[in-house]
């Protein structure tokens, strides 16, 4: 019972952690390749080449890179999904074809993440 509130206040914190990485830098993913599954982690197209990975609810990705200074050019190689139990899986975009891209979030997209 005592690990089961450790794993919740766990995931709130992530999931706090994740919406602050999302307003701030805004950003979705974007499909350059096939479908994937890998863990228990698949992603679904969103309008056309949108994608958010999926694992029973649907989160966004959060995007390690965007933390830094970047030009535009740079794209970066990896981020992080945030699992059921708040745990972060840090995800290579290039091995999936994956890759970063800025847009804007609106309040309905956190509707629908979360």
């Amino acid at each position: 019972m005592n690990t089961s509130l450790i794993e919740e206040k766990t995931k709130t914190q992530y999931m706090l952690h994740l919406e602050q990485g999302i307003v701030q830098h805004k950003f979705y993913i974007q499909n350059t390749g096939p479908t994937i599954l890998f863990n228990n982690f698949s992603h679904i197209k969103i309008e056309n080449d949108f994608v958010l990975f999926k694992s029973n609810s649907i989160y966004a990705a959060y995007q390690t890179t965007f933390q830094k200074e970047k030009t535009l050019k740079r794209m970066a190689s990896s981020c992080y999904v945030i699992d059921l139990h708040g745990v972060p899986r840090c995800i290579n975009l290039e091995q999936f074809k994956l890759i970063a891209i800025e847009k804007p979030v609106i309040e309905e997209d956190f509707t629908k993440w979360f």
